[in-house]
């Protein structure tokens, strides 16, 4: 690779569309999108030996392009692309599965419904831990080296192109006006208001805790990483909320089994949890940093216990 190239040089994506740029960290091994103007360079994708080969590669994989005079998109690239996925990830991710899908459809009854509310927090605190987070750091040090915090993108918002500051802003902006329309929908279609009871506050505690950091550690972190980097991350953002959305459809199967019209509150929470998660998704590609999504992600929960 060119050492002359800054560590975050700037990559447009070739297609003069005002807004859009690829933004490249070579320190980090990272490439996300970013805003137009000045901090894009002009003329289209470096070429390979500007950016080196495998970096080159990643650039137009992230826009989902062929190396083709047209520039299109093709389907068979991005199969091809799936398939590299390392083989490491893709057993640690069907173990995952696997073994969630028998927590909660058989160990639960067997254990978590007989056992008080301290021990299951207790429990629950360490299967985050070493189900969730631990595993999952793991495999991110098989797949992206030594640099994998930088990869799956633990560090805080911010570098010299974007100030802290105006990442948080515009997060806790964003953010405000989603919650507010998640509140307005509730008040408006289940006559739904937020209300703090004595017996929802072992809950609200409950609900700021480890396990929202471990689920973006694993999604936002983790899966997203690895797929976007397969296929542009829009598409890369959308199969990660679709698994996101599978990691619980285990325990809605199993609470609803047997109960009229389950099938429909499956489908309606399976839509709200997709469009929370494509939120957090752009969250976390526009900030590079997963911890303004864990923040909202935090502010869910807590909006979910309040409005019981």
């Amino acid at each position: 690779m060119d050492e002359s190239l800054h560590p975050s040089d700037r990559f447009s994506d070739g297609d003069d569309v005002p807004g859009e740029c690829l933004l490249y960290d070579a320190e980090a091994g990272e490439l996300s999108l970013g805003g137009g103007g000045s901090e894009c360079v002009a003329g289209g994708f470096f070429s390979d030996a500007h950016l080196g080969e495998a970096h080159f590669q990643r650039a137009l994989l992230h826009f989902g392009r062929t190396e083709s005079d047209d520039g299109q998109s093709s389907r068979d690239l991005w199969r091809a692309r799936l398939a590299r996925v390392p083989h490491v990830f893709f057993y640690w991710l069907v173990a995952f599965y696997a073994v969630w899908a028998v927590r909660a459809l058989w160990v639960y009854d067997a254990v978590d419904a007989h056992i008080g509310p301290v021990p299951r927090a207790i429990e629950s605190h360490a299967l985050s831990l070493f189900v969730w987070a631990l595993p999952a750091l793991f495999v991110a040090r098989q797949v992206f080296g030594a640099r994998f915090a930088g990869a799956i993108r633990l560090s805080l918002p911010g570098d010299k192109y974007r100030p802290a500051w105006r990442l948080w802003t515009g997060a806790i902006v964003v953010s405000t006006v989603w919650f507010g329309g998640v509140l307005l929908f509730e008040h408006l279609t289940t006559q739904r208001h937020l209300s703090l009871q004595a017996s929802s506050i072992t809950r609200l505690v409950a609900s700021l805790s480890l396990v929202p950091v471990a689920e973006e550690i694993v999604f936002r972190g983790l899966v997203l990483s690895v797929i976007e980097r397969r296929l542009c991350i829009y598409r890369g953002n959308l199969l990660t909320s679709m698994l996101f959305v599978g990691i619980h459809l285990p325990y809605w199967i199993h609470a609803a089994a047997g109960r009229a019209g389950s099938i429909d509150e499956i489908a309606l929470r399976a839509l709200m949890l997709l469009a929370l998660s494509l939120f957090l998704g752009a969250l976390t590609i526009r900030t590079r940093s997963i911890w303004p999504a864990v923040v909202a992600h935090l502010v869910n929960n807590a909006l979910v216990v309040l409005l019981a």
